[in-house]
């Protein structure tokens, strides 16, 4: 049984999921920990290949298969429309995972519409803001455009909002239990499996920190390190009508500026927005303190103007970081004064890792995926490894329900042959036993039974 955090309330034993419909033979039931790309991917990947082949599905692409038991727990509510549409990171996906993911899933034809919110180029700055580095730099014109389009296909860029609603539209409703998370599961000792209220098996996709590692057998290698780099977003709406001159400067795709250990990233999102997220080494410069109940403004005061931070960098690059500050105060006050603001002051996330070459050992009752199983320091494959653990993993729960099938076949094909044997003699049996004559029947059938094997007429 697990147990699940609601929000709202005090821990409490999660309510049972609504009734599904009979699952095909063969498949476990299965839940799934938290509800980002990973998780989502693989528990459309399950429904879908719940399917009777993957050939129907190209054959019928909008025919529903049948329901697969799989159920996600995600503790953040359900995101509304809304949300969705709000500014969010942009993820580039690449060949041979995130993509292949999302072939797997059927999303392509709505996946590349969604694709032109982030351009792929790169440019790197100094601290004082002057460009040693921008793609494309050497070329001109038509050169520079194949080169941008090429790329293009290789690793596009989509919100990562986006890519949540591709895949929640795809999922059934009733499979994603919001507003629950696990907090705790327990191994049936006698069947050596983990269930979650009446499940089979669990897959943490469930984050860096995540709870169904610790049910794992654990590995010396398994706790979680501290990079000492402290992380938080801000953002910059309709920043090429608002703000033209800062939109040149850092163009469409990402804008890094990189000294003192720190970093400043700007990415082109949706609707013209501009996500900047500012990573700060407090390993290197001193904590900045308050944590989440800093408010923003101070938290702006103390990033731009102490020299350990970004006080000592160029004003190109400061300007850049103090409008994103002001946009997200102003968008911040709008948000209280409309009476939905849910959060005070910033909360810096802090950036942790599992050591390189981290892994644990086997167990029948459960796995994980993405940043639960290897979560690592930015560089740009994360969602993709996340995708690709979750096709790797639906794939071998289908090989699993491939080869179960058949043999349990096997299996009852011969149940029916002996227990229908064994039917025929017992109605035989019972004639003669309730028979008119039934105690002459039954002596004379057990002396038959009794010389048949060996034994003679010594029961007479």
């Amino acid at each position: 049984m697990a147990h699940s955090n609601r929000t709202g309330s005090t821990t409490a034993t999660a309510p049972p999921p609504p009734a599904a419909a009979a699952a095909p033979i063969g498949y476990p039931r299965i839940a799934i920990a938290g509800g980002g790309p990973g998780a989502l991917t693989l528990a459309l990947l399950l429904q879908l290949s719940s399917s009777s082949s993957s050939q129907q599905q190209q054959t019928h692409p909008t025919s529903t298969p049948p329901v697969l038991p799989v159920t996600v727990f995600e503790m953040r509510s359900k995101p509304t429309p809304a949300q969705l549409d709000e500014p969010s990171g942009s993820l580039d996906l690449h060949e041979g995972s995130g993509l292949a993911a999302i072939r797997a899933c059927g999303l392509w034809e709505r996946f590349v519409p969604l694709t032109g919110d982030c351009e792929e180029g790169m440019i790197v700055v100094d601290r004082e803001g002057r460009v040693v580095y921008s793609d494309g730099e050497n070329e001109e014109g038509k050169e520079k455009e194949e080169k941008e389009q090429q790329t293009k296909r290789g690793r596009p860029e989509i919100a990562r909002n986006n890519l949540l609603r591709i895949l929640l539209d795809k999922i059934p409703p009733d499979c994603i239990r919001w507003g629950s998370k696990v907090v705790k599961a327990e191994k049936d000792e006698q069947s050596a499996t983990t269930t979650i209220e009446n499940f089979d098996y669990l897959i943490g996709a469930d984050g860096a920190f995540s709870r169904v590692r610790t049910l794992l057998p654990p590995s010396s290698a398994s706790t979680l390190q501290s990079s000492g780099i402290h992380w938080f977003p801000l953002v910059i709406p309709a920043i090429s009508t608002r703000h033209p001159r800062l939109a040149a400067y850092v163009g469409r795709g990402m804008f890094l500026c990189l000294a003192q250990g720190h970093m400043v990233c700007v990415m082109g999102g949706v609707r013209d927005s501009a996500l900047v997220t500012v990573m700060l080494n407090c390993q290197r410069s001193g904590g900045v303190g308050g944590g989440v109940d800093m408010s923003l403004d101070r938290v702006k005061q103390r990033v731009l103007n102490e020299e350990r931070f970004l006080g000592r960098f160029g004003d190109k690059v400061k300007e850049v970081v103090r409008m994103a500050f002001d946009e997200t105060i102003a968008a911040a006050a709008k948000e209280e004064e409309e009476g939905y603001r849910q959060q005070d002051g910033i909360q810096l996330k802090p950036l942790v890792s599992l050591p390189a070459g981290h892994c644990w050992t086997h167990a029948p009752h459960a796995t994980l995926i993405g940043d639960a199983a290897h979560v690592m320091l930015p560089s740009g494959e994360g969602v993709n490894l996340a995708m690709w653990d979750a096709l790797d993993v639906s794939r071998s729960i289908e090989v699993f329900r491939r080869v179960l099938s058949p043999k349990m076949k096997e299996c009852e094909e011969e149940m029916h042959r002996r227990a229908a044997q064994e039917a025929h003699a017992s109605v035989e049996q019972n004639a003669l036993m309730f028979g008119e004559n039934g105690a002459e029947a039954l002596a004379g059938w057990m002396r038959e039974m009794m010389r048949s094997f060996g034994g003679g007429d010594e029961a007479e």
